[in-house]
């Protein structure tokens, strides 16, 4: 039996553009469970020769492994899998510049770097650790860059309040924190962005 990772960091650019095809990406998420070409194909409604095309592709850019082979009448079958549940595109794929775009790289850069800490603690669940985590999310509506800036002051002021009052120096598993804030994409923002 194969073992997926639960998910893998994409960073190269040729890999990231066949994630984004969608029969690629159907495959991927059908061949999360050991699949021949000729079952992908069936479950996809395309041809074998199509899906064997993508699925040699998904192979040498590391998203689709053999994990076996089968004879079927007079012909060897290859069993792949994919090498992980989910992908997920890296940051360093984006090249920012200016100010608004550098705030929003470090976000994305944030967010990476809790996508990698994320990966590495499926790992201890799977090994039946107890892994505490917390996630919290609010909408706010703020008017005004002074609304904004007023509002990340006093968000600032509290945090190091609550570290301040629990934060222990020595002898005490460590966490990390992380507050990011953004603009909610809406339907004008949305198609700029694409």
């Amino acid at each position: 039996m194969v073992f997926l990772r639960s998910l893998a960091l994409i960073s190269d650019p040729d890999a990231a553009a066949l994630l984004l095809h969608p029969l690629r990406a159907a495959i991927l998420r059908s061949a999360t469970l050991p699949r021949t070409c000729g079952e992908l194909a069936k479950e996809l409604s395309v041809s074998p020769q199509r899906v064997a095309n993508h699925v040699r592709d998904l192979r040498r850019a590391g998203l689709l492994e053999q994990v076996g082979s089968r004879q079927r009448r007079n012909l060897t079958e290859g069993i792949y899998q994919a090498t992980a549940r989910a992908f997920w595109l890296s940051q360093d794929l984006a090249h920012p510049v200016g100010s608004a775009a550098a705030a929003l790289g470090a976000l994305a850069a944030e967010a990476e770097r809790i996508q990698r800490d994320a990966s590495a603690l499926y790992s201890a669940v799977s090994d039946g650790q107890d892994v505490p985590s917390l996630t919290l999310t609010v909408d706010v509506a703020l008017d005004s860059a002074e609304g904004r800036s007023a509002f990340a002051q006093d968000l600032a002021d509290a945090v190091q309040a609550v570290v301040r009052r629990h934060h222990v120096t020595h002898g005490a598993e460590r966490y990390r924190v992380a507050l990011v804030g953004y603009p909610q994409p809406h339907e004008g923002r949305e198609s700029e962005i694409r």
